[in-house]
């Protein structure tokens, strides 16, 4: 598996989102990663996932890749909310951008 399929399996906090009736669908506009050393397939690694930062229609994660203390990958993760009927971008609603502040670096 790649880092970067490890990295979005780190953002597994997102279910625990506010519940919302009209929530956006968010996709990934940008994925960049800094691999430093290779994983190997039965290797344990453990992910550190950090808010970046909090836009009008995005949200920016960090995601450390770590095995054994050594950092593997960072992998940078954008994502943009979109209308599910027009797929344009939106605003990122209130309710989740407050919850999203409780993890700002």
């Amino acid at each position: 598996m790649p880092p970067s399929a490890y990295a979005e399996t780190g953002l597994h906090f997102w279910r625990y989102r506010p519940p919302l009736e009209d929530e956006p669908f968010f996709h990934a506009t940008k994925i960049e990663l800094r691999l430093h050393e290779a994983l190997r397939l039965d290797d344990e690694a453990r992910l550190t996932v950090r808010i970046d930062k909090i836009g009008g229609k995005s949200i920016g994660f960090n995601v450390a890749i770590e095995r054994d203390k050594t950092l593997c990958a960072e992998v940078e993760i954008i994502w943009v909310a979109n209308d599910r009927e027009t797929a344009d971008p939106v605003g990122l609603p209130e309710d989740i951008r407050d919850w999203l502040y409780g993890y700002l670096k």
